[in-house]
């Protein structure tokens, strides 16, 4: 069954820009608002780590890898340049 789920989203191209975005975002501010990240402050990392990705990969790599890599990333970013410590 799962491996079925995986070959059929691996016909369907990765989400665009604004819309990784936006899952970045929804997925990191709840955690970061405390520290004052704005939703902009995210956005703004979030483009520019998605840019280096070049690719996101097809729907299946996005819901099984790449989201994953680029949410971390931001993160990771977001801690260095606020001096967040987790």
């Amino acid at each position: 069954m799962c491996i079925n789920m995986l070959e059929y989203y691996s016909q369907f191209q990765a989400p665009s820009k604004s819309e990784a975005i936006e899952y970045v975002t929804s997925k990191l501010i709840g955690t970061y608002s405390v520290y004052g990240v704005t939703e902009e402050d995210i956005r703004s990392i979030a483009s520019i780590q998605f840019d280096y990705f070049g690719s996101l990969g097809s729907r299946a790599a996005w819901m099984c890898e790449t989201s994953t890599r680029l949410t971390n990333n931001v993160e990771h970013t977001i801690q260095e340049r606020f001096a967040i410590k987790n």
